[in-house]
């Protein structure tokens, strides 16, 4: 008002709460940002995923932020047989989203054209080393799954090594990395090996945030957690499996939060499963 004389004090009061303000606004317009690109995140993992007859699939994803760098996915290649996805990518938050994004967008679009597994590889390898920033890369394991005869061709990038448990016995077979991370080099060799899951068979496919739940930096969960309930409930209902795993890591962080992405996807070829194709819950949190 023009009868009011402002002094150096009231401007400074004045150019304080501005300042506050703004932060408050330029914060409320940030967390509206990540929520939206969390909804557009969690749009692009299926929400169900197709279980071919004789076989058993169940599918996890837990995000440490609102926004990770893990992803899964369960594709139906053009020959019919069914293309099973998980990795990680390197780093936290908003950076990683967005190569998490381009990751699935890639395989996505190589899957339509009917890309081989050989190609798949060295064609994601060389996009996402041009896309990604120096610092990023992306552990992947993408496998093949004939549903008939239970071969599954696959390419390990870098990943934690998925687990096999045969039936009747309590060996764990290890499907060990067969290249580099993808987009960490523009070049590299990426072999293509084959297993077979046999009936009864369980095959476990997770991040490294299981294995690589600390505490402190020093105390690691490791694997024994998965090869146990792997063991203890290899006849049981895959989500039952799946529970117990997902609470050994709670149990071991306790009071912790988790500071990584946990994924995990669990598959078993049954020959009693109910026949015919049928949709199996991803879950999301």
């Amino acid at each position: 008002r023009a009868a009011v004389q402002y002094g150096p004090e009231d401007l400074q009061v004045l150019s304080a709460t501005a300042n506050a303000v703004a932060v408050k606004l330029r914060s409320l317009t940030l967390e509206k940002e990540i929520r939206t690109a969390a909804r557009i995140q969690r749009a692009m993992l299926p929400a169900t995923v197709q279980v071919p007859e004789g076989w058993e699939l169940d599918a996890h994803l837990t995000m440490c932020r609102d926004v990770g760098g893990d992803l899964y996915h369960c594709l139906t290649r053009p020959n019919g047989r069914t293309m099973l996805v998980l990795g990680d990518v390197a780093g936290k938050g908003v950076p990683a989203s967005l190569a998490m994004a381009a990751t699935i967008v890639l395989i996505r679009s190589l899957n339509e054209i009917g890309v081989s597994l050989e190609d798949m590889a060295p064609h994601l390898n060389s996009q996402l080393a041009e896309s990604l920033a120096p610092e990023q890369f992306v552990t992947l394991f993408v496998g093949e799954l004939d549903h008939e005869t239970g071969e599954l061709t696959y390419f390990n990038a870098g990943h934690e090594p998925p687990r096999l448990l045969r039936e009747g016995g309590d060996e764990i077979s290890l499907l060990d990395s067969t290249g580099r991370p993808t987009g960490l080099l523009p070049f590299g060799d990426f072999e293509v090996e084959k297993v077979t899951i046999e009936p009864g068979d369980v095959l476990s496919i997770f991040s490294d945030g299981i294995p690589e739940a600390t505490r402190d930096g020093n105390d690691f969960l490791g694997d024994t957690a998965v090869d146990e309930a792997m063991r203890g409930f290899r006849r049981a209902p895959l989500k039952e499996m799946r529970e117990t795993i997902l609470q050994s890591v709670h149990d071991f962080l306790t009071p912790n939060e988790a500071s990584d992405d946990v994924t995990l996807m669990l598959l078993r070829r049954c020959p009693d499963c109910p026949g015919g194709e049928k949709d199996a819950t991803a879950t999301q949190v």
